[in-house]
């Protein structure tokens, strides 16, 4: 319902889907903050060997604290990306909900997504500088795309931001 153009109006349709994807990406970064970073789990020493006072290790496995990488992160947006899109303009979502649309192109969608990852990562940016930059380069890119129109965009993203009270720069990054 809240995706369905058929119902709600495209701003709303657009600001639903931005708004979701920046809880998504809130997710995505405290997952990977709760994997910690290798340099963060302290070196065992030979004689404690890490154990507590009653001979439990206290420290997780260096293999389990490993920060999730570039790679994986930009694939994981780039993963999510696809999904909602297909979630949201399947056949199957309409035969199951009659008179459902969804009148979003990909392009927006992708784009709505790579500006929402980068307003929560850019505020965490330790660790996430590539990620930053990549999303960046593709949501300047999605900006040239044809079915892309940034004006109402920036407007979705901005009413969205001022609704949060989460705040917008005053000139924005994308431009």
């Amino acid at each position: 319902m809240f995706f369905d153009t058929s119902h709600n109006t495209r701003h709303a349709v657009l600001a639903n889907v931005y708004t979701a994807f920046v809880e998504t990406a809130t997710k995505m970064w405290a997952y990977a903050r709760c994997l910690g970073s290798a340099s963060a789990v302290p070196a065992r020493s030979a004689a404690g060997a890490g154990a507590g006072a009653n001979g439990s290790s206290s420290r997780r496995p260096a293999a389990a604290a490993a920060m999730p990488g570039t790679p994986l992160l930009i694939d994981t947006i780039r993963r999510l990306i696809n999904v909602a899109f297909l979630l949201l303009a399947s056949r199957s979502r309409k035969l199951r909900n009659p008179g459902y649309s969804f009148a979003v192109d990909k392009a927006q969608l992708a784009w709505l997504a790579t500006v929402a990852c980068r307003q929560v990562l850019v505020k965490k940016q330790t660790g996430y500088g590539k990620v930053i930059a990549w999303l960046e380069q593709q949501t300047r890119k999605l900006s040239g795309h044809k079915d892309v129109d940034c004006v109402a965009l920036v407007r979705v993203v901005k009413a969205a931001a001022a609704s949060s009270a989460a705040g917008v720069p005053a000139k924005p990054w994308w431009t």
